[in-house]
């Protein structure tokens, strides 16, 4: 593991009333959960904050990554 990765737990589930607090603090959302319920609520979270979101899933030895809601920075300015 990278020794200048920081890793914050947080020892509870994520709600719709938690998710914008918890999300609008980082540039960066990496989802890598297992259900449906969690993957829409931080996108919706995501969506509503700018913030760019990476989804990553794996099954067997196949695996799949997207990037959603990544902005132009050159377009942004103008």
């Amino acid at each position: 593991m990278n020794p200048d990765a920081e890793i914050i737990v947080y020892p509870f589930t994520l709600t719709q009333h938690i998710a914008l607090e918890i999300i609008a603090e980082f540039d960066l959302v990496i989802d890598c959960t297992d259900n449906f319920s969690s993957r829409y609520l931080i996108n919706d979270a995501c969506v509503m904050l700018g913030k760019p979101l990476v989804f990553g899933a794996v099954w067997q030895f196949e695996g799949q990554v997207g990037v959603f809601n990544l902005s132009n920075e050159k377009e942004d300015i103008q």
